[in-house]
């Protein structure tokens, strides 16, 4: 549901023209939290999602994985 309500909000976004920038576009990263996990092991993980987003091109919106905790080296210890 977080996925799905992150791409309507990069897609409203996009649509709008803003009077003294224009158009405007935004990536997110998004995670579902693992039973255990700790927080910052459950931010690290959104926030490789974003710079995913960011990498592939922008005005986007990634899924985090639950992989992603190992790569960042915060993986929850339960």
């Amino acid at each position: 549901m977080a996925y799905q309500a992150a791409d309507k909000l990069r897609d409203e976004i996009d649509q709008i023209a803003f009077e003294l920038v224009g158009n405007v576009t935004c990536s997110f990263g998004v995670a579902e939290y693992s039973h255990g996990e700790t927080a910052e092991a459950f931010i690290a993980r959104a926030d490789l999602a974003l710079y995913r987003a960011k990498i592939a091109g922008r005005n986007r919106v990634e899924l985090a994985q639950r992989t992603d905790a190992m790569e960042s080296g915060l993986a929850s210890v339960a």
